[in-house]
């Protein structure tokens, strides 16, 4: 593991490069800047990896209530101590993998140090390399059980699971005021039907590539 000081925070991770790839598109590019009309808004950060979205959320709105979602426990564990390190107050860190379903499921992890920490999926056929992942069994919760007031952002980076999550959050759509997401073209993920689902419930839709292939895209929905 290594760390490093990052724009006034202490920063642990597991790979150089993949830090500068995810620092350059969270706090450079600022794929995840979001407007609140809050001090304190509250924020649902699902996928959180080791925590940077969470890091640049807290940069954003320092009041913020954050909950983290992160399934893989070796990750979920530098995800708990970049929030101790660095004091961070009022977010609550849960051990699981938002789905579409309640109880244990599959995740699959990288088993060579080639495989990224954050491309760690539900979806066992999503990467060509998929022999180099190997399931581990996570909890899953519905993310919907956690919208039970207004959410200012919900930030999606999970990895294929995204149209089974914004179908499960269908009917609590309306008390979301942001939503961004990183779109992955896989069986059963269709970019239409999330783009619908969420004009649906009235959201303004834009989306851009940000170091991905041209299937992949990030799809930023503010509510109109």
């Amino acid at each position: 593991m290594l760390t490093t000081s990052f724009r006034g925070f202490t920063i642990s991770y597991f790979d150089q490069l993949e830090f500068e790839v995810i620092t350059k598109d969270i706090f450079e590019k600022q794929i995840y800047f979001f407007k609140s009309a809050s001090a304190n808004p509250y924020i649902l950060d699902c996928g959180a990896n080791i925590g940077l979205a969470t890091l640049f959320f807290k940069t954003l709105y320092p009041n913020s209530t954050i909950i983290g979602f992160e399934p893989n426990p070796e990750t979920f564990k530098v995800y708990q101590k970049n929030v101790i390190q660095n004091n961070l107050k009022n977010v609550t860190l849960t051990n699981a993998a938002v789905s579409d379903q309640v109880g244990q499921v599959d995740l699959y992890v990288g088993k060579k140090s080639t495989a990224w920490h954050s491309t760690n999926t539900l979806d066992q056929k999503l990467w060509d390399n998929e022999g180099d992942y190997t399931p581990i069994t996570v909890r899953g919760v519905l993310l919907s059980n956690y919208i039970d007031q207004e959410v200012a952002m919900i930030k999606l980076d999970i990895e294929g699971a995204e149209g089974k999550v914004i179908s499960e959050i269908k009917d609590k759509l309306n008390n979301v005021q942001n939503l961004t997401l990183e779109y992955h073209p896989n069986n059963g993920n269709s970019k239409y039907q999330i783009i619908k689902s969420l004009e649906m419930n009235h959201f303004s839709i834009s989306s851009l590539q940000v170091n991905l292939n041209e299937e992949q895209i990030l799809i930023k929905a503010t509510r109109s």
